[in-house]
């Protein structure tokens, strides 16, 4: 269906005719376009009113509920939370009811925020999220294919990358974790017995992890449905290609979802009960730990790196031969496929949106396509910005701390401290204006605020004089040929977002699989 201008632009549009102050024009043939000047449009139409009809359910049951479900997948490090004085009992009871109806609403409360602040979160930074994500993919990869051939490396070794590849999520500062860990789960004295319980408690790890299936192929089923469902109805200006942006959340979960290192630490925390690694962390106000455990996973924009690092830490990497070095290290053409990668897993939704929004009803460049188009720079940019620090070796969130960049044996020029703070300076501005998008593009599209006036203009005209300024209040197809024209890119588009959403779920739980059986396969083939 090809969505319409909304209610307020054909109220105008009835409202300037009989006025008869419409203007007529055909960008092209077999369509012809009337509009009136933005300023009678802002002063005669009618003044905002949240709707409460059908469009405003469509896009919240079927792309805002299911975004909460995928936030939940996607690794984090801490959540808001209420404080526990709230849920400690009182000698008297009537103090502990009250803490009881205090609590409902403030749980209601806190769990709200922290929702849309991850949310918030994850569109802002998916680029990095991405490329992090697609880097550890491609270690996992090469590490598992180098033990499957690898017939002449000890059994300890291999554990030890074995672990790496399941424990690599664990943050390793400020009290590096991995010594502990190589503690529980590679044994000092490696014989018969103790090789099979250290392939026992792999081989647990592994299994405790949650299903691909269940947390990520029936929410991306469920968020498929609901943009099926809402593509074949009239609708609101913009709301088909707001389901198909939305998919970057998808794809960011997918990916998040096919990664060897479980996201929670709790299988192996249960392992090394008995060797204490770190305390709690405090946080102030309302934050707290994601997971009650005394192992810490990093972010998702940084465990690519953490990864690394694990791998390079192993005795395999530094064995003089280089071996396993040169299977598993990452150089030039290695960081180019994953940031094509990354590029191509992001941009297609971004893509396939903008695309809609230009060519529907006509070729022209609205304001939705501008946000559309401003949100695919903010997350190439962030890519191109992951991708070099990823080259100086560094995680991301040193971006924010630019001066962990520089050596301390190496001089500190004034060309370098202007690079690192330019870096800095760009990763600021692509985040912040990636959360504005997110914040701004979603309030005013579930409100249906992108059917006004000052959006039913072309962006070429937003630098002339008020007075020549024209708000295109409808449009009528006259042609055959033009309307099926209209119903194939209105039917292909949002067909193309679905099915490129579906194969990527498709080959992430399909890599997830494989990888899995390979590993345990690994595992199970180790021998003293």
């Amino acid at each position: 269906m090809i969505p319409h201008f909304g209610d307020q632009n054909t109220t105008c549009w009835g409202l300037a005719e009989e006025e008869n102050i419409t203007q007529s024009f055909s960008p092209l043939n077999g369509l012809i376009v009337e509009s009136t000047s933005l300023t009678w449009c802002k002063e005669n139409c009618s003044p905002f009113k949240p709707p409460i009809g059908s469009d405003f359910l469509f896009l919240f049951m079927g792309f805002a509920l299911p975004a909460v479900i995928f936030s939940t997948v996607i690794p984090r490090r801490w959540r808001l939370d209420l404080p526990e004085q709230l849920f400690k009992l009182s000698r008297r009871q009537i103090f502990s009811i009250s803490k009881l109806f205090l609590s409902i609403p403030s749980v209601c409360v806190v769990t709200t925020f922290d929702m849309i602040g991850w949310i918030i979160c994850i569109m802002t930074f998916a680029g990095p999220m991405v490329f992090s994500g697609v880097q550890e993919m491609l270690l996992d990869f090469r590490a598992v294919s180098f033990l499957k051939g690898s017939e002449g490396s000890a059994a300890r070794e291999k554990l030890q990358v074995v672990v790496a590849l399941l424990c690599g999520n664990f943050d390793q500062d400020p009290d590096d974790p991995t010594s502990r860990i190589h503690n529980v789960l590679i044994p000092t004295e490696l014989t018969k017995e103790s090789l099979e319980i250290s392939k026992s408690r792999l081989l647990t790890i592994m299994h405790a992890q949650t299903s691909f299936g269940m947390t990520i192929g029936i929410p991306t089923v469920f968020f498929l449905g609901g943009f099926g469902y809402t593509a074949t109805q009239a609708s609101s200006t913009g709301a088909i290609p707001f389901g198909i942006l939305w998919m970057v959340l998808v794809v960011v979960t997918i990916v998040s979802g096919t990664l060897l290192a479980g996201n929670s630490p709790h299988s192996v925390s249960v392992l090394v009960t008995n060797n204490h690694i770190r305390s709690r962390r405090t946080r102030r106000l309302l934050f707290r730990d994601m997971y009650n455990s005394e192992l810490y996973p990093v972010s998702i924009w940084d465990r690519g790196f953490n990864k690394y690092q694990w791998l390079k830490n192993s005795t395999l990497w530094q064995d003089s031969r280089g071996i396993f070095r040169q299977r598993i290290e990452l150089r030039g053409w290695s960081w180019a496929a994953i940031t094509v990668g990354t590029y191509l897993l992001l941009a297609p939704p971004c893509w396939l949106a903008l695309s809609f929004d230009y060519l529907i009803p006509w070729p022209w460049f609205g304001c939705l396509s501008m946000l559309y188009a401003v949100y695919l720079a903010t997350q190439t940019l962030l890519i191109l910005i992951a991708l070099t620090l990823a080259i100086l070796d560094v995680p991301f969130h040193t971006v924010w701390r630019p001066w962990e960049l520089i050596p301390k044996t190496s001089s500190r020029s004034i060309f370098l401290l202007a690079a690192l703070i330019l870096l800095t300076f760009l990763a600021g501005a692509a985040s912040v204006t990636a959360a504005f998008f997110t914040i701004f593009y979603s309030i005013n599209q579930l409100s249906d605020r992108f059917d006004c006036c000052f959006c039913s203009m072309p962006v070429s005209s937003w630098i002339l004089p008020a007075s020549q300024q024209m708000a295109f209040v409808n449009f009528e197809v006259t042609s055959q040929s033009y309307q099926s024209w209209l119903d194939s890119v209105s039917f292909s588009l949002p067909l193309g977002a679905a099915i490129f959403t579906c194969i990527v779920c498709f080959l992430g739980w399909w890599y997830q699989q494989a990888l899995r059986v390979a590993l345990k396969d690994v595992i199970k083939e180790l021998e003293h």
